[in-house]
């Protein structure tokens, strides 16, 4: 075999291996204490149902899916945006890896994390059960 399979091969299972990494860093987060957001998102009282959407500006599925959050955030739902770009540090501090992605808060403790683009009836369900 020519020696640029090998190196498409590596590519392959480079990526593979960094969204497997994120999967994982994400599910050790479930479980998680969380007394207090950090920077924009302190309006939000972690101790009820609560969701974090964390996006970036380049983005396309954040792009695709903001006016859908935006729309829910306008109907009173508790969403908090974090700009993983504007605020660095509340992002390491989620441990965000990705973008989308939302943080379920419950209780004070995370519920679940959602990477990707999410249907929004998922995420209200979320919030009002």
């Amino acid at each position: 075999m020519p020696w640029y399979v090998y190196l498409i091969i590596a590519f392959v299972l480079a990526i593979a291996l960094n969204a497997a990494w994120i999967q994982y860093q994400a599910r050790r987060m479930k479980g998680g204490r969380i007394d207090r957001l950090p920077g924009s998102l302190s309006r939000l009282d972690p101790r009820r149902p609560v969701i974090v959407y964390a996006f970036s500006p380049n983005c396309g599925p954040c792009k695709a899916i903001s006016p859908r959050i935006d729309e829910m955030i306008a109907e009173g739902l508790a969403i908090g945006k974090l700009d993983v770009q504007r605020e660095p540090e509340a992002a390491a501090r989620l441990n965000i890896r990705a973008t989308p992605t939302f943080v379920m808060i419950r209780d004070g403790r995370v519920e679940g994390v959602a990477l990707g683009a999410q249907n929004p009836t998922r995420l209200r369900r979320f919030l009002q059960g």
